[in-house]
């Protein structure tokens, strides 16, 4: 036993709490970095003490596995994913196994199928990622009371509980759930989905009227791995993302011999509307730095730089952001051929404060930057504040502030560095490392295509262009000073 828990019967419990640690047992709750995370946030269940077993019997891998050293100790990994409350009590969420990534974001599916048992008529929920190899979309599978059809409102209930980025694309009612032998769901043996639409695929509305809508439909059907897409069918919901949006410019680009933004599938966003414009006469693409991801609302607009380069990092982030909040994303120059991309902060600030100030003239601003952006974001700070502009908010997300090592040392925190490495279970350490490995040699040898391609006097393709933005961004970030900051930031990890 490792836990405990004191049920009060006159209560009605949502969710069975795992409960408290007994007696010389250690819960620690880690996420997938090997950090342990903050109260509240959701995060592997590890179990250290004196009973944590040795191994298992003749199973060196899957010993190595799951019992880690970790902070001078000896834990267990239950596989369990949790939170703590803020009393110290441990809530179960889910399965680090049953977890799916989807357009960059990572869904818990047990959280969707909590939010469906909800509802009076659902007597049985399984969500996935589909498909499974690859997911691109989340399908739910409900059994219903009496055999009864799915109401007509559902997914409008469901919007109440779910933010849009958890809702599934597809919710298929089944009499009954197929079984493995040992009587649990056989997720693998589920029927494929009919991916739903907000214009149904299957009408004659949806089939290509003219050589560009057929060319660009086969192209959307190829990397999206929806052939049941149509002309009206929006990019974004069949799981498009910035990596298949790089894909598919340069697949564009070869077969139209035309060089294209890589906001465009954004601004244009389904087949119908992107061939329009395609085939307007006279029609050259431009480029803005401001990309209106979500431009409606009431509020203050919040305005977040770059991440990697590109502004289509926010579009899942913006989901759930409130119905009021306007969300501005700023992109990099250099993404798109006729753009030179920046080589100093204090130049893509200024560029930045520019675009921003022509939306929103005067302040008070509301600025944040993810990872290496959140340095781009300080600068456009300090220009707005030298500029007499009043800055209420400065959001580093995941992003090292100004107070960072690397920044105040002068250079990388490199003893820093190898202690947080040595304090990471083995298998974190390995993992991390072939990660590393992998994104060095990508790098290195997108540099030499990109000199080569220069050499050549040739056009640099949508990834590559991509690629030299992304280095450039780094660069400057590591290289940049930045002036004390006393207005007041807040820094989410």
């Amino acid at each position: 036993m490792t836990t405990r828990y004191l049920f009060d019967p006159k209560t009605t419990y949502e969710v069975v709490p795992i409960g408290r640690a007994v007696e010389n047992v250690k819960l620690l709750v880690v996420d997938e970095k090997g950090n342990i995370v903050p109260q509240g946030a959701v995060g592997e269940l590890y179990v250290g003490g004196p009973g944590v077993g040795r191994g298992y019997l003749n199973r060196d891998d899957l010993t190595a596995q799951k019992f880690v050293n970790f902070q001078g100790g000896r834990y267990y990994r239950t596989g369990d994913l949790v939170r703590e409350e803020g009393d110290g009590v441990i809530i179960y969420v889910g399965r680090v196994d049953a977890q799916v990534k989807i357009r960059g974001v990572r869904i818990e599916p047990g959280e969707v199928e909590a939010a469906l048992l909800k509802h009076p008529l659902i007597n049985l929920a399984v969500v996935i990622g589909h498909p499974l190899d690859a997911p691109r979309k989340l399908v739910a599978y409900v059994q219903l009371a009496d055999g009864q059809p799915l109401p007509a409102d559902f997914r409008t209930w469901l919007r109440t509980l779910l933010p849009e980025a958890l809702l599934p694309s597809a919710i298929i009612p089944l009499d009954k759930f197929p079984l493995t032998p040992n009587g649990k769901i056989d997720r693998k043996a589920l029927p494929d989905p009919i991916l739903e639409t907000g214009s149904g695929s299957d009408s004659e509305e949806e089939e290509p009227r003219t050589a560009m809508e057929a060319n660009l439909l086969s192209v959307w059907r190829k990397f999206l791995k929806s052939p049941s897409m149509g002309i009206h069918d929006n990019f974004f919901d069949f799981g498009g993302d910035s990596l298949l949006i790089v894909q598919i410019i340069t697949e564009l680009e070869s077969t139209l011999k035309k060089t294209l933004p890589l906001s465009l599938i954004f601004n244009y966003p389904t087949v119908a509307k992107l061939a329009e414009v395609l085939q307007e006469k006279g029609w050259t693409p431009k480029t803005s730095t401001l990309v209106p991801v979500k431009p409606n609302g009431s509020r203050p607009p919040l305005f977040c730089v770059h991440a990697d380069g590109g502004a289509f990092f926010y579009l899942d982030f913006a989901k759930y952001l409130d119905d009021e909040q306007p969300f501005y994303g700023l992109q990099s120059k250099g993404l798109d051929l006729n753009d030179e991309p920046f080589t100093r902060i204090t130049d893509a600030a200024a560029c930045y404060v520019g675009a921003i100030r022509s939306v929103q003239p005067q302040g008070p601003y509301h600025i944040g930057g993810f990872s290496v952006s959140g340095i781009f974001a300080n600068e456009m700070a300090q220009q707005l504040v030298r500029d007499g502009q009043e800055v209420a908010m400065l959001a580093f997300l995941d992003a090292p502030a100004p107070h960072y090592p690397v920044y105040l040392s002068g250079g990388p925190d490199y003893t820093g560095r190898i202690k947080r490495l040595f304090s990471k279970p083995l298998v974190t350490m390995i993992r991390s490392g072939i990660q590393k490995m992998s994104v060095r040699y990508r790098k290195a040898s997108s540099k030499v295509l990109i000199k080569l391609y220069q050499k050549m006097g040739r056009p640099l393709p949508p990834e590559l262009r991509a690629e030299r933005v992304r280095s450039l961004n780094q660069g400057m970030g590591d290289r940049y000073k930045p002036a004390p900051y006393d207005l007041g930031a807040f820094h989410l990890s």
